[in-house]
């Protein structure tokens, strides 16, 4: 048994210091940003692309990520700059949403729907309420989701984002086809590939198309099918 202890060790003795590198590394990696950045405000925004980066990125650390961003949120308050506490509460909630922790990240969106609401931000409120949309969607709250979709939507329409309205469309197209609500699945689809063509989105406007003759399909109104497969 004592001659397989010895390659045990060395296995956890390199893993754990491969851990710690990697964790030296990070906050090198952040310490240096930090630096570079002169005023409160950019150092708060530094935490929060860092955070950002460490929920997605090749080095993700879930748990990291909430720190700094916390710290950030922290920094935040501390120089009362709004639109950093809105985007940290934002990033705050996408972590607690990869974590599972659903509750907190409502309520962090929540938080940050506030603030951009003070702020008359309207990109940041569709956002909010696009963020809050997608997990009532995974707890398969569908007429939350829809709502939340919807809200979404309206504010994305008052700030001009075209491709996120028409990301908004798609999942309100098919959270109406999941619930069967076909008639408002189609009226929303029409819209939207009314936008798609307007602003040269093709890939958006061929997916409308599709999507449209198999709504038509569905309610049986075969002609009108044709029209868009064709």
């Amino acid at each position: 048994m004592k001659h397989f202890r010895k390659p045990i060790l060395s296995i956890l003795c390199a893993c754990l210091c491969a851990t710690l590198t990697a964790q030296t590394s990070l906050t090198d990696s952040l310490q240096n940003r930090l630096k570079r950045a002169t005023t409160d405000t950019a150092k708060v925004m530094v935490y929060n692309r860092f955070s950002r980066e460490l929920q997605t990125g090749a080095n993700r650390d879930l748990a990291q990520a909430l720190h700094y961003a916390q710290e950030g949120l922290a920094l935040a308050e501390r120089a009362r700059f709004d639109k950093g506490r809105a985007e940290l509460h934002r990033t705050i909630g996408a972590a607690c949403h990869y974590l599972n922790e659903f509750d907190e990240a409502i309520d962090h969106y929540g938080q940050a729907l506030k603030i951009s609401e003070k702020l008359n931000d309207a990109n940041g409120m569709a956002l909010n309420y696009y963020n809050m949309g997608i997990i009532y969607h995974a707890q398969s709250k569908i007429y939350k989701a829809l709502e939340h979709y919807q809200d979404a939507l309206t504010f994305w329409k008052k700030s001009g984002n075209t491709n996120y309205q028409l990301r908004a469309y798609y999942d309100i197209i098919l959270l109406y086809q999941d619930v069967s609500e076909l008639r408002l699945a189609g009226e929303y689809a029409e819209e939207a590939l009314q936008l798609a063509i307007a602003t040269g989105n093709r890939q958006q406007e061929a997916f409308l198309y599709d999507r449209l003759a198999l709504i038509n399909v569905s309610i049986g109104n075969v002609e009108a099918a044709e029209e868009y497969f064709q």
